[in-house]
């Protein structure tokens, strides 16, 4: 069952009309109606509905209750949950060869896995605007990161445990280039992890990713200071765990 969720979570962004959908609901300002879509989308509105659910199934897209006029029905306005920069027209391998041409251009020094998590970092900092930063709650976060993970081309599974969020992250994009070289892939993805949530948060969480926890599954996690501070030592990514 929990491989059928993940599927259908990726696939939700197989449709250029669902990128399309949530491409208007990161720009919109505000949550937008099925009807205000369907007008600047060009699509019906049952189509748009249609589509909508699925996103919203998919944890990409959230819907709020706009308050009543005391007429017929409330109508429903969408918003996209995750600000990521759609990438699923790009090749997922040009996309990383970017990131790893921008890791090494930069004069920023370090080893090689650091500049590689700055690169990540710069990769989230460029995807979250200003105006979505601020302190958020942890479920708020963690669906984000979901969201993200999932756009990125993961089929993440998100566990909520007594400690903080735990990712387990399945179908990495580059996992013939991560399995050869993790502390390059992996460092970006910590990077863009961590990146992402102190953009989202300021202040109060620690990111961790353990490289193929299995053959084929990474995990991630997002945990108050203080679960990090006693459950590891900080260092996220362990090139060592593909091993």
């Amino acid at each position: 069952m929990a491989a059928t969720n993940r599927a259908k979570t990726h696939s939700a962004l197989s449709s250029p009309s669902r990128v399309a959908l949530i491409n208007e609901l990161r720009t919109a300002g505000g949550p937008l109606d099925a009807h205000q879509l369907s007008e600047i989308c060009g699509l019906h509105v049952t189509t748009v509905r249609f589509h909508l659910e699925a996103l919203i199934t998919a944890g990409l897209v959230a819907s709020t209750t706009a308050p009543s006029n005391g007429r017929g029905r409330p109508r429903l306005l969408y918003s996209s949950v995750s600000q990521m920069a759609q990438t699923s027209e790009e090749d997922s391998y040009l996309q990383l060869s970017r990131l790893m041409a921008q890791s090494w251009a930069s004069n920023t020094g370090g080893t090689p896995a650091e500049r590689a998590e700055q690169a990540g970092r710069e990769w989230a900092k460029s995807s979250i605007s200003e105006s979505e930063a601020g302190q958020r709650p942890l479920v708020q976060v963690a669906a984000e990161v979901n969201a993200m993970f999932t756009e990125i081309g993961f089929e993440p599974e998100l566990l909520d445990t007594a400690d903080g969020i735990h990712f387990e992250l399945h179908a990495c994009p580059f996992g013939a280039i991560a399995a050869e070289h993790p502390e390059i892939v992996c460092n970006i993805h910590l990077g863009l992890l961590r990146g992402t949530i102190e953009r989202l948060t300021r202040v109060g969480y620690q990111a961790k990713i353990t490289p193929w926890a299995t053959p084929t599954m990474c995990q991630a996690a997002v945990l108050p200071n203080e679960s990090a501070e006693s459950g590891s030592n900080g260092s996220g990514a362990d090139p060592a765990a593909a091993s």
